[in-house]
């Protein structure tokens, strides 16, 4: 992560102004699970993203032709920072617990703690479920959370809920993945 951390610092200086935060994420970011296999997760904040995929493009192709000579796909994250405030979904969870920002001219980190404590006082706990750190409804994951629970805000990760709930998460705005049942 050192020599990674260093070679973006160092090629991509001239276009740090750019951005509120620059990190890494992903298995490399937390230590387990990279393998020569693994592709490179890299994070971008900007204040602002212009319209249509521009903003993404252009920092792909920055990130992709710095992290070339490492030989791994590159994965490039971005986001605004009022995405980052508006979105609640896991994805945006585990980027601000897990991510290793490297560059922050915003006081990102502070957000990102708010992140995270929001999702604490909304009961997601983290907990290792075989080698991979998880949020889970505590304290009792096995319990499934209550109406009022869920439709009291804050981040929701996985959850068995009922179709009336399911249909009231939605209405009340709520990002959510269905996963059919297995049978």
């Amino acid at each position: 992560m050192e020599r990674v951390k260093e070679i973006l610092l160092s090629s991509l200086s001239d276009s740090l102004q750019e951005v509120e935060a620059l990190g890494i994420c992903g298995s490399l970011a937390r230590g387990t699970g990279f393998s020569e296999h693994s592709d490179i997760d890299i994070f971008v904040i900007v204040r602002e993203k212009e319209p249509g995929d521009t903003t993404d493009k252009r920092w792909w192709q920055r990130i992709q032709r710095v992290l070339e000579p490492f030989g791994r796909d590159v994965t490039v994250l971005v986001y605004s920072v009022a995405g980052l405030k508006a979105v609640s979904n896991w994805y945006v969870l585990r980027l601000a617990a897990e991510g290793v920002l490297i560059h922050d001219r915003a006081d990102i980190a502070r957000l990102f703690e708010q992140i995270v404590q929001a999702a604490r006082r909304a009961g997601l706990v983290q907990e290792m479920i075989g080698d991979r750190l998880v949020w889970t409804v505590g304290p009792d994951p096995s319990r499934p959370p209550s109406e009022e629970e869920l439709l009291s805000g804050g981040f929701i990760v996985e959850a068995v809920v009922t179709p009336g709930i399911l249909a009231k998460l939605k209405a009340k705005g709520f990002e959510v993945s269905e996963v059919p049942p297995e049978k």
